[in-house]
């Protein structure tokens, strides 16, 4: 079949697996036998519930959440329970089905990737942007502190695009939105809000007394001469800032 199977004992130690589940583990099946099955899969408290529950009251389980399976490339997998009864109706171990939906969780994750980033710079987009800020704001309910908004429209922008070309403009726009990124923390949001326009999310405690700063760190940066295939480029921005 398809999925990989692998049958354990009733103290949870592996008696077989069939060649699908040696292929997701990256092992050999030969290897796997008698090692501890929450070991080879990964600790998992759902998983090691639903084992436990399979064998100790004998009715089969489907865990409510896909499993990561401790392997590179990523797996995950869907994996389902059921008990394997022995003599007097008494279980002797369990059976564990291991579904690879991989693909379909790489394909839902480009999805939501695409709905909330720019495809140009892959910086978070007018969506995501809105989202975090919602976040932020709601989280000063629960804990003052500060949230800076800085909205940036770059400068000189326009002629190159136009006198360029749109491929030129297009790595300009890349060019600026590394630059950004480089200039601010990790957990600070730098989005793409259309055409030339950029927003900056700041927040803690030092956020409204360093702004300004910042806001000047990021036009220094901006403003440093981009080289494309020959060609030099100078652009400058403006920024506006709310508290």
């Amino acid at each position: 079949i398809a999925d990989g199977v692998i049958l354990i004992d009733a103290d949870g130690r592996i008696e077989q697996v069939n060649k699908v589940s040696a292929r997701l583990l990256g092992r050999n099946g030969g290897d796997l036998k008698g090692l501890p099955c929450a070991e080879v899969l990964g600790v998992s408290e759902k998983l090691m519930q639903g084992i436990n529950s399979c064998l100790h009251q004998n009715h089969p389980v489907l865990l409510s959440d896909p499993l990561s399976l401790p392997v590179i490339p990523s797996c995950t997998v869907r994996v389902s329970i059921g008990p394997v009864m022995g003599r007097h109706g008494k279980s002797r171990g369990a059976v564990l089905v291991l579904s690879d939906i991989t693909p379909l969780v790489v394909a839902e994750n480009r999805l939501k990737h695409q709905a909330t980033h720019d495809p140009l710079t892959g910086l978070p987009n007018r969506t995501l942007i809105q989202d975090r800020l919602q976040q932020l704001l709601a989280a000063m309910q629960r804990r003052p502190h500060g949230v800076a908004v800085l909205f940036l429209d770059l400068d000189r922008f326009k002629p190159i695009n136009d006198g360029a070309g749109h491929q030129v403009g297009d790595n300009v726009l890349r060019t600026i939105s590394q630059r950004l990124r480089n200039a601010c923390r990790v957990e600070d949001t730098v989005g793409r809000w259309g055409g030339d326009e950029f927003v900056i999310l700041l927040t803690g405690d030092e956020a409204l007394d360093n702004c300004q700063q910042v806001a000047r760190k990021l036009i220094d940066e901006i403003g440093q001469t981009i080289n494309l295939d020959g060609s030099s480029y100078h652009l400058g921005a403006s920024i506006g800032i709310a508290l």
